[in-house]
């Protein structure tokens, strides 16, 4: 049940990408590591907020293979990093 869930709200995410981010809150996942999830508004009690996919900005650091190796964004993929 939690896992369509995830996967029901991951896709509406993908449907509802934003040009700009302006997020209440953002909510990393776990693969790929350099996208997020951005929430815009707040819950309320007759209201969800709604929610999209976002990029992190080129050269952040993230870790590759279970954290074993380090890396960084590029797009939205992780790359080696090359120092």
């Amino acid at each position: 049940m939690r896992f369509s869930f995830i996967l029901g709200l991951l896709a509406m995410c993908l449907v509802a990408q934003a040009a700009e981010q302006n997020c209440t809150r953002t909510w990393p996942v776990l693969w790929p590591p350099c996208l997020f999830i951005c929430q815009h508004g707040y819950w309320t009690f007759h209201s969800a907020p709604s929610f999209t996919l976002g990029h992190k900005p080129d050269g952040t650091p993230c870790r590759r293979h279970l954290g074993l190796s380090k890396g960084e964004c590029r797009g939205w993929k992780m790359c080696k990093a090359y120092s």
